[in-house]
């Protein structure tokens, strides 16, 4: 359904929320910087149900959580997420309804510093399933608040996330 390796410019594939974002065209990166916020890009302009998404990401060493988001829109309230941090070392799961965050599954996930992970988050009808595919850390819930929307990667909290690449697939 979508993918990017960062080598073309993400401002005209993909709708960049918050601030602090940084391309680097020349190695196929980007990095997103949050202070006590966020900052997430969304394939703009769908509306999926069902889909797999898969990013390769490393953390820096702070509290900022690497994010996926699914069935959301960019500036939009409602979503699913799981994200990881070096900072807490586990994986938090759940869903957003009006900007409001509620985990509903956490699982132990020792996140390394810089280091390359691949992560990936599947909606399928309610069922919702993230892991760390190198650590074989996962979670999942089941939920049938959101039945559609986009797919998203970034940062929440405070910190630094690289990007290498970010792939959405269909079931």
């Amino acid at each position: 359904l979508f993918f990017s390796d960062f080598y073309e410019d993400p401002n005209t594939t993909l709708a960049l929320t918050g601030t602090g974002w940084m391309w680097d065209g020349f190695n196929g990166l980007l990095s997103a910087s949050a202070q006590n916020g966020s900052s997430i890009a969304w394939v703009p302009d769908v509306s999926w149900t069902d889909f797999t998404i898969h990013a390769r990401f490393k953390v820096g060493a702070n509290n900022g959580y690497n994010v996926l988001r699914a069935r959301g829109q960019p500036n939009g309230g409602d979503y699913y997420f799981a994200g990881v941090s070096e900072a807490s070392q586990d994986m938090r799961a759940g869903r957003s309804i009006a900007n409001a965050a509620m985990i509903l599954t956490t699982t132990p996930a020792k996140i390394v510093a810089d280091t390359w992970y691949t992560m990936r988050v599947s909606v399928f009808g309610g069922d919702i399933k993230a892991e760390v595919v190198e650590l074989g850390a996962g979670a999942a819930f089941k939920d049938g608040m959101i039945a559609a929307g986009s797919a998203g990667f970034g940062v929440y909290q405070t910190g630094t996330v690289t990007y290498d690449w970010f792939l959405v697939c269909a079931p």
